[in-house]
């Protein structure tokens, strides 16, 4: 029997675009209430393409509802903020998709401690941080779902290396599997899910520079959108503690459908 997500207050980090933001799609498609957030806003946009009040905008062009609220995860009173406002507009938060990362392309030798920092403190710090906030609140429901983005580096060996990036990755499913230690018995679940292929995000496009047509051995970032709504409609005893990858549930359930990215075809969402 699937879980509906009907109506749950579902917190999407790193949901200005890419991965974040198909999971946010995804689960506003589901029937959950979604808080959009991220650096970018309309105001205040980055470098690359996406905002939070883009994703909102879709969300409502498709009649679900979500609320955009910007933070910076290496800020702690941008968390303690972001727990607040979610709380405030929806109430108690059932879903949190720890999703946010960051990656600088390049040896070891070439990684500055700035950097090194920022990696490890939006994809881990915030992580926890985030859960130090809002774990407690599922505790006392005896409900709730922590759902951490994670990705082995075996499919980028052919790329550029991004040590600092897939040891944060490493790290976060660690925290997945003591976290749901400490969690057991409680009625809140915890678990991870592994993008072990490549997708075609924003992030992707601007690193590497595809050629201008045909295909990038790519899928579009709409499969791990689907697999994680998949995985939270689930049993959560079923998944408490566990690390799967897109892979193992293509290959056990049949899902998510392949969704190949063709440059010059398609453009990340």
């Amino acid at each position: 029997m699937i879980r509906s997500l009907d109506g749950k207050v579902a917190l999407v980090t790193g949901s200005s675009r890419g991965i974040g933001k198909a999971i946010a799609l995804e689960l506003a498609r589901a029937g959950a209430r979604v808080v959009v957030t991220a650096r970018a806003t309309d105001a205040k946009p980055w470098k690359l393409p996406g905002t939070i009040d883009a994703t909102v905008r879709l969300i409502k062009d498709m009649g679900g509802e979500a609320v955009a609220i910007a933070a910076d995860l290496m800020v702690d009173d941008d968390i303690k903020r972001l727990g607040a406002e979610a709380e405030r507009i929806y109430g108690a938060v059932d879903v949190l998709v720890n999703n946010a990362a960051v990656a600088f392309p390049g040896p070891v030798v070439e990684m500055t401690a700035k950097r090194y920092d920022l990696v490890f403190g939006i994809q881990l710090r915030g992580a926890v941080l985030l859960g130090n906030r809002l774990v407690p609140s599922m505790i006392e429901r005896r409900q709730g779902w922590i759902l951490n983005i994670s990705g082995p580096p075996n499919y980028a060996s052919d790329r550029e290396p991004m040590l600092a990036h897939w040891m944060a990755k490493a790290a976060l499913e660690r925290f997945t599997w003591g976290l749901a230690h400490e969690v057991k018995e409680t009625g809140v679940s915890v678990s991870c899910l592994s993008v072990d292929f490549g997708l075609a995000t924003e992030g992707v496009l601007f690193n590497y520079r595809p050629s201008p047509q045909g295909s990038i051995g790519r899928e579009k970032a709409e499969v791990a959108g689907e697999a994680a709504v998949w995985m939270l409609g689930q049993d959560p005893k079923m998944l408490h503690g566990k690390t799967v990858t897109l892979t193992e549930l293509r290959q056990q359930f049949g899902m998510p459908a392949y969704q190949e990215w063709i440059v010059g075809r398609d453009q990340p969402m």
